[in-house]
């Protein structure tokens, strides 16, 4: 059986990181950097380091969980793709429920966690819930091992033809240097248009700060045109990935493209220092057109590239008449 402590007693930060590296999946490895944590409890959550040993006091894994509250003095215990093992998944995830109950809520009624494939929940039982899905479950990756002229080549010809057209009016990329308070304009700008909520600018704020080391960067590219800035992304850098995290972009001078520049000039950054894969962080998992990811689906696929699907949400039931009472409560308010 594999037992569990609380990390913060004996981990350190290169450990983890460098565990995370090499065991976390492709896409959203960035979710169990140990500077992550600190980013969500300088937001508020209660954040909290997990090691997983095996039997041997082998280290076998790590996790960041979430505790989220959901009413009556209850709550869940959540991990985003995760947790994050080398061997022995079911047993990690069993026994990092157990452990976090007494240690760390003993009102907790269910573990969420979020596994890396289809082979990490063979077992699920009658404990083991799918639920919707936190993070994305479907998301479009691009291999930086290509050579440029075969990632232009695996690109639909529109997006091409759209890369050239921003080069031929004039459209420069910064890298690394964006300004934040534009992005923030331009990201309220864009979810006027697009009717979305964004974050506030104190949530990118705490992202760039916190996630500022040698191993992960948080970072603002922007795309200008004579002066103006008219495109601009959020984009974190870790575990030999370049992740789109969000993107804005001005209503006006639409027609010179400049988010396919901007995306462009980001990968050939991303390549240039040796980093393997672009992720563009979610995609539609159907081609359905109506769904509301459907336009952006497309724009990402534009850009070539793999997609790679997880098998989404489960939910490790621990108490199940609460957890029964839990779905039936939020059942009701989605009818209201």
């Amino acid at each position: 059986m594999s037992n569990l402590i609380l990390p913060d007693f004996t981990a350190n930060k290169t450990e983890w990181n460098e565990f995370i590296k090499k065991h976390a999946p492709r896409s959203g490895a960035f979710l169990h950097s140990w500077e992550w944590a600190d980013f969500r409890t300088s937001e508020g959550f209660d954040a909290v380091r997990f090691v997983i040993y095996d039997k041997n006091n082998e280290t076998i894994g790590f996790a960041i969980c979430e505790r989220r509250k959901i009413g009556l003095g209850l709550s869940y215990l959540y991990c985003p793709k995760g947790p994050i093992v080398s061997k022995d998944y079911e047993n990690s995830v069993r026994e990092l429920a157990k452990f976090a109950m007494p240690a760390f809520d003993p009102k907790i009624i269910f573990f969420r966690f979020e596994p890396h494939s289809e082979n990490n929940i063979s077992w699920q039982g009658k404990d083991i819930r799918k639920t919707s899905h936190i993070q994305p479950s479907a998301t479009l990756m691009v291999d930086l091992n290509k050579s440029e002229e075969d990632l232009l080549g695996e690109m639909h010809q529109k997006t091409r033809y759209n890369i050239k057209v921003a080069s031929k009016h004039g459209v420069s990329v910064k890298i690394k240097s964006g300004d934040l308070s534009l992005f923030i304009k331009l990201l309220k700008e864009t979810a006027n248009r697009d009717a979305f909520r964004a974050h506030s600018i104190s949530h990118y704020e705490k992202l760039l700060s916190s996630l500022n080391s040698s191993d992960i960067r948080a970072f603002v590219a922007e795309a200008s045109v004579s002066g103006k800035v008219i495109a601009s992304n959020f984009m974190i850098d870790y575990a030999g990935v370049r992740t789109y995290l969000h993107g804005a972009s001005s209503s006006s001078n639409r027609n010179l493209m400049a988010p396919y520049l901007l995306h462009w000039e980001l990968m050939r950054d991303a390549k240039s220092i040796g980093l393997r894969w672009y992720d563009f962080w979610g995609i539609a998992e159907t081609d359905d057109p109506l769904h509301p990811w459907a336009g952006i689906t497309r724009f990402k696929k534009g850009f070539g590239g793999e997609v790679v699907r997880y098998p989404g949400a489960f939910d490790l039931v621990l108490n199940k008449k609460m957890y029964q009472l839990y779905r039936i409560a939020r059942a009701v308010r989605r009818t209201v």
